[in-house]
C-alpha cells in the first residue's frame, strides 16, 4: 500500500503488519490507506501520530474509520515519536 504523501520525489511502498494471522495488533506504517479498514474492531492499533504527512484530523479520521465505537480498539499506542527526539529537534 503506498505511503501517505510526503515531500519526497517517491513515495516508498508500506506494509501494513497483522500479526499472528488475526485482527489482533494493526501497525498501519505510514499508511492509512482504506484498506486498512477492513480490520475494524482490532485488539491494538500502533497508530501513527507523529510525522510529516499527519494532521491532528487526519489521526483522527483513521481512528474513527477503523474503530468505529461499537468495535473500539481495546488499546492505541501512538507512534512514531521522531520528532520529538533530539536528532530531529536540534536539524536545521
Amino acid at each position: 500500500m503506498p505511503h501517505e504523501p510526503i515531500l519526497d520525489s517517491e513515495l516508498p511502498q508500506m506494509l501494513a503488519f497483522l500479526i499472528n494471522g488475526q485482527v489482533q495488533t494493526l501497525n498501519p506504517v505510514g499508511s492509512f490507506a482504506a484498506d486498512l479498514i477492513q480490520c475494524k474492531g482490532v485488539a491494538l492499533v500502533l497508530l501513527p501520530v507523529m510525522a510529516p504527512f499527519l494532521t491532528a484530523l487526519r489521526v483522527a479520521e483513521f481512528a474513527r474509520q477503523l474503530a468505529p465505537r461499537q468495535l473500539a480498539p481495546r488499546q492505541i499506542l501512538p507512534v512514531p515519536d521522531g520528532y520529538a527526539k533530539d536528532f530531529f529537534l536540534l536539524q536545521r
